[in-house]
């Protein structure tokens, strides 16, 4: 049996090698021109399917138009830089993080909003969260207070009596810095406001106004140390008709705030009772408005 020369021999072995190794080579490019990679994208205009993990920007004002959904998926942070979320349809979000975005959810509209960090440095006199005669759901350790801006958090309002906002507020933390309040309950809107945790640096934690109704109860609203005074933490205005019960109010002893404050007209049927207001020095745990005393109201106060 013949054998080839060594000098051919090597060559060829060479070769192989170099063909093996631009193989590999090749197979390596492919698998990394097929792996699934989140690019950051820019939204406006119609906004509608998946928002993946990775860095995102709204580049001009976002519409869910009806009956069309936007999903965020856990892990998708947005840049809002100013411009506004508008919902007809349904937008959902679960452990997002937002910054600076304006969301309004319209008439009929939906929603499922958990585990989100929602981020606010703007000083704009709006709220961040609209809510118009729609009833979407934040729940499940939602964080609203990570900037120091003074928009309102949310607004929740609307006209209609026969489908009116009742919008579900559970188990969220809110840090409340302006002098408006952090939760804005107004018009017909009947909002559901359990469990949350509540920080008040500076203004009203949760207001009710109008003709609104609804349930707050088992939040824990906490002033938080500060160089700011006179601090609410609930209202209840004109002719609002909430049930306020189960609450309690943990106090700054260095400065001296209002716990309830209950100024509701002769027409409100609001329920306020067993609430707990820790208060030391010159705080007033409850500070009562004329119309409690009407003989006409309905409403229910007591301790």
């Amino acid at each position: 049996m013949q054998t080839l020369p060594d000098t051919i021999r090597e060559t060829i072995v060479k070769r192989l090698a170099i063909s093996k190794w631009m193989g590999g080579l090749v197979v390596a490019v492919m698998l990394l021109a097929y792996s699934p990679v989140s690019l950051a994208t820019d939204y406006s205009g119609t906004c509608t399917g998946t928002v993946p993990a990775g860095s995102h920007a709204l580049v001009g004002t976002c519409t869910v138009p009806f009956g069309q959904s936007w999903t965020f998926e856990p892990g998708a942070v947005l840049a809002g830089n100013g411009w506004s979320i508008n919902v007809s349809g349904t937008l959902n979000m679960d452990q997002a993080d937002i910054t600076q975005a304006f969301i309004t959810f319209n008439a009929d509209s939906a929603g499922t909003i958990t585990a989100t960090v929602f981020d606010n440095t703007s000083s704009s006199s709006s709220c961040l969260i609209n809510i118009n005669d729609a009833s979407p759901s934040f729940t499940g350790s939602n964080n609203f207070g990570t900037g120091t801006g003074t928009t309102r958090w949310m607004c929740i309002t609307g006209s209609s009596i026969v489908d009116p906002a009742q919008p579900l507020i559970s188990s969220n933390t809110f840090t409340v810095n302006y002098s408006q309040g952090g939760i804005d309950v107004g018009g017909t809107a009947q909002p559901t406001i359990a469990s949350n945790s509540i920080n008040i640096v500076g203004g009203i934690g949760v207001s009710f106004e109008d003709s609104s109704s609804g349930t707050m109860n088992l939040n824990t609203l906490t002033f938080t140390a500060d160089t700011a005074s006179n601090r609410s933490g609930i209202w209840v205005n004109e002719d609002a008709s909430p049930s306020v019960t189960s609450n309690t109010l943990t106090d700054d002893v260095t400065r001296n705030d209002f716990g309830l404050v209950l100024q509701f007209s002769g027409d409100s049927s609001a329920t306020v009772t067993g609430n707990t207001v820790n208060c030391s020095d010159a705080d007033i745990p409850v500070r009562f408005g004329m119309g409690v005393f009407a003989n006409a109201s309905t409403a229910n106060v007591s301790g």
